[in-house]
């Protein structure tokens, strides 16, 4: 596989680096390959440098000379924080978000204490709803509300599975 790395690009393509690629035809598939050289140079016409990956195909399903669209993965994904937007209410420019704890230390009635959050980026939805990145305000484990519409502080909640 000989992925182009855009010009804006070159010099973040390292070798060994995991490239992802989809092979075009009737019977699109996904691979994934390792980039095992770097051209020297960037080409004049389309401003890209030459990446080689190299790709196993044990099961003979590449042909020689297909088609393929290609990613090198230069920062792999980090897993993040993120919360159902119908769980963030915000009012007045602050948002918030509903964590599920009891109501006091003698009290363990399960009730909804509002925490002032700062939201990240907009996790678009691929199956689901769309979500927002929490970069502070609450942590991974916190039982969260999952629809705040309309939920004032304090308020009583039945925890479910």
């Amino acid at each position: 596989c000989y992925p182009a790395s855009s010009e804006g690009l070159a010099g973040t393509a390292v070798v060994g680096q995991v490239v992802r690629f989809t092979v075009d035809g009737p019977a699109a598939m996904e691979r994934e390959g390792r980039v095992v050289r770097i051209g020297p140079s960037i080409e004049r016409g389309d401003r890209t440098q030459l990446v080689e990956a190299e790709v196993g195909n044990q099961d003979g399903a590449l042909v020689v000379g297909a088609f393929c669209r290609a990613r090198i993965v230069t920062a792999p994904a980090q897993p993040v924080l993120a919360v159902d937007k119908r769980s963030v209410v915000s009012f007045a420019g602050v948002d918030r978000v509903f964590v599920v704890e009891p109501r006091s230390k003698t009290d363990p009635t399960p009730v909804a204490k509002g925490r002032i959050v700062e939201l990240g980026r907009t996790i678009a939805g691929k199956a689901g709803p769309e979500q927002f990145e929490v970069l502070r305000g609450i942590a991974a484990g916190d039982r969260i509300v999952a629809d705040a519409t309309g939920l004032a502080p304090e308020t009583p909640v039945q925890v479910g599975n």
